[in-house]
């Protein structure tokens, strides 16, 4: 990849990133609140999937800390947790891209929640309680659009000519 392309790369992730913490910080009531996507973390691991030799660790340590500086909380819960989720990825990568789309969802999927473990075992540390099942709907539905969020990424990617 070259300089201009790689440098698109790093405008469009950025772009994909105001995007998915607008997403994230929409206000939903009720029941909605326990089915929102997991919209930042699916698309890091995207990226990390997409581009694997211009987002790594560091790029899933630095999202965590906006994420935590953006919702308040205590700095680096979900930069670890993202990191982590970068390293499994990244990790896995070769093999995630032989599977097919339903099978690519399933394991990441477990990427996710296990990610979402580290946050919850983090919040139980400091005294809340009741995350438990939030998280996993969240999980659940972030697994389930995977699958939208790859096609409408790869297919971006592919019309600006970064993949």
């Amino acid at each position: 990849m070259t300089r201009v392309s790689a440098f698109k790369a790093w405008q469009l992730f950025v772009l994909n990133l105001c995007l998915a913490f607008i997403l994230t910080l929409l206000p939903v009531t009720g029941i909605m609140e326990w089915f929102r996507p997991l919209w930042i973390p699916l698309l890091l691991t995207f990226w990390l999937l997409a581009q694997p030799n211009y987002f790594g660790l560091l790029t899933g340590w630095f999202v965590g800390l906006l994420v935590d500086a953006m919702q308040g909380n205590l700095l680096g819960i979900h930069a670890f947790s993202y990191s982590l989720l970068a390293y499994l990825v990244l990790k896995f990568q070769q093999r995630i891209h032989l599977f097919s789309l339903g099978q690519q969802a399933i394991l990441i999927m477990m990427c996710l929640a296990l990610s979402q473990f580290v946050i919850i075992f983090a919040y139980l540390l400091l005294g809340y309680k009741g995350l438990w099942l939030q998280a996993l709907a969240s999980v659940l539905l972030s697994g389930l659009l995977w699958p939208i969020c790859y096609y409408a990424l790869n297919h971006l990617n592919r019309r600006l000519g970064l993949l």
